[in-house]
């Protein structure tokens, strides 16, 4: 929760300067607007790549990501927004984020082109075979997604993500 000190209180991300650890500085805050949830940030240089939910008044909840740069902290600058992308963690690999969204009735992994910062395109949403699970963590790498719930590891191999496969395990 963000408090500005005039008594309302939103949620958002705030930019904090890190160079003490022992001093930290509030630098600015992004806010993406009314019903504004965020789910988790990644950071690459001064690019944080957002994933929430957005919910305004009178709708449905909706997941999107935002790619918002930091360049200078005090105005954050929304690069690109992908809308219908939920994620409760985003991980990041060369030139693709990786969201995971288990808010849903099925687990969806979404595949992101980041290679551009202001034109991401989706590559593709995948529904990994781990059963009905809330309780996920997921890694990537070597172009492999693994997924574990609930002590079930899924393994999807994405050097090729809009065709995926489960590589064999040993």
């Amino acid at each position: 929760n963000y408090c500005p000190g005039n008594g309302t209180c939103t949620t958002g991300v705030e930019a904090v300067q890190t160079s003490d650890l022992n001093n930290l500085v509030s630098l600015s805050y992004f806010w993406a607007g009314a019903g504004f949830t965020p789910t988790d940030v990644v950071g690459r240089g001064s690019i944080a790549y957002i994933t929430g939910t957005i919910k305004p008044e009178g709708e449905e909840a909706t997941g999107k990501l935002w790619i918002v740069d930091f360049v200078t902290p005090q105005t954050p600058n929304i690069l690109a927004e992908v809308p219908n992308v939920g994620g409760q963690q985003i991980e990041l690999a060369g030139n693709r984020a990786y969201l995971l969204d288990t808010s849903q009735e099925e687990m969806w992994l979404h595949v992101i082109n980041i290679s551009d910062s202001t034109d991401p395109t989706h590559m593709a949403s995948l529904s990994p075979e781990v059963g009905e699970s809330y309780y996920c963590g997921f890694a990537v790498s070597n172009a492999r997604a693994h997924i574990l719930c609930d002590g079930k590891l899924s393994v999807l191999d994405l050097s090729e993500p809009l065709d995926p496969t489960r590589p064999p395990l040993g």
